[in-house]
């Protein structure tokens, strides 16, 4: 049986005794792209949600009618358009899952799209706008902000229930939303720290330069 005995200290050290052998392997952040391809993977993922729920939508049934805008009768529309309407209709059965739709229009708008972006310009070596970005409004609306689609579509089955329109397509959208507030939230919780650590290990430390004495 071996004898193995492991230290962790601040700077990133491992250090222990393995088998009589002093081992020390030095952790560094400059190469643990790690978190940046995981940020960016969900923030893609994110966007793609995005795009699905303004364009995408479920019939209860193939026999229901499409969506239609209201101010034109037999004008079929995209959810984008469609709850933008709903969500003005004065006592209207389907604001709940329009307020939904549009917080998650807004949300993933403010946070998944634009660390889209942010990320871009991470891979393109200017790392400054994703340091801030995925640490500030990213990390916290992912952890806070992104529950509230899920709210709103729960809060629409329990009044309205799944049997009829728009129920299927609440229930799609409920879950989805459960999926990337779970998935972005942890995300940037675990790997937001080292992350930031990558970043700042590539960032030139800043050199005082003086001119040679002239004798």
């Amino acid at each position: 049986m071996s004898n193995e005995e492991v230290v962790f200290t601040e700077e990133g050290v491992r250090s222990g005794i393995l088998d009589g052998l002093k081992i020390k392997t030095i952790y560094d952040p400059q190469n643990d792209s790690t978190p940046g391809v995981v940020l960016g993977v969900q923030a893609i993922f994110g966007t793609v949600w995005w795009i699905v729920s303004m364009f995408v939508y479920i019939k209860n049934n193939s026999s229901d009618n499409d969506l239609t805008l209201i101010g034109n009768s037999g004008a079929t529309t995209v959810p984008i358009a469609w709850w933008w309407e709903r969500i003005l209709e004065n006592g209207g059965a389907y604001a709940w899952h329009a307020a939904a739709l549009m917080s998650t229009f807004f949300l993933f708008f403010i946070v998944s799209f634009v660390e889209m972006i942010a990320w871009f310009t991470y891979l393109d070596g200017y790392y400054e706008f994703a340091r801030q970005y995925f640490s500030t409004v990213g990390y916290w609306a992912s952890i806070f902000l992104y529950i509230i689609p899920f709210v709103f579509e729960t809060i629409q089955l329990i009044i309205k229930g799944s049997i009829t329109f728009p129920g299927t397509w609440a229930i799609y959208h409920m879950l989805g939303s459960l999926f990337f507030w779970l998935f972005a939230g942890l995300t940037h919780i675990l790997y937001i720290d080292d992350f930031i650590s990558f970043i700042d290990a590539r960032e030139p430390s800043q050199c005082i330069c003086r001119a040679p004495e002239v004798l």
